[in-house]
């Protein structure tokens, strides 16, 4: 599946639509400069900061106490488990993956 392509499709979200969107270089790409953006207007940004700011900017709504408490779990996680990977800075990784799980949300992708 191509994402620039179109489909006519029946159902709204099918597997095929949420694996193309999860595993294209647009969205992936897109995920980046988004991070890299809100790095730089804001540098001193810390974790919840970066997970509000983020969740406003990509579907225009506060995070939850639930989705903020997991989005710090998985910022955590994600960084400790990417810290063995000199080329890479962990942190920058982890924020990327989260906002890149953000355009993977169906309320991002979802017309209603």
């Amino acid at each position: 599946a191509d994402i620039l392509n179109c489909y006519r499709r029946d159902a709204s979200v099918i597997p095929q639509q949420a694996l193309t969107l999860a595993n294209s270089k647009l969205a992936l790409g897109k995920s980046r400069e988004i991070t890299a953006k809100l790095q730089t207007d804001f540098p001193k940004m810390n974790d919840e900061q970066f997970i509000q700011t983020a969740f406003e900017l990509i579907l225009s709504i506060d995070p939850t106490s639930d989705e903020l408490a997991l989005c710090l779990e998985s910022l955590k996680e994600t960084t400790v488990a990417l810290a063995n990977h000199a080329k890479i800075n962990s942190e920058q990784r982890a924020r990327e993956n989260l906002v890149h799980a953000l355009i993977n949300h169906n309320d991002f992708i979802t017309i209603r």
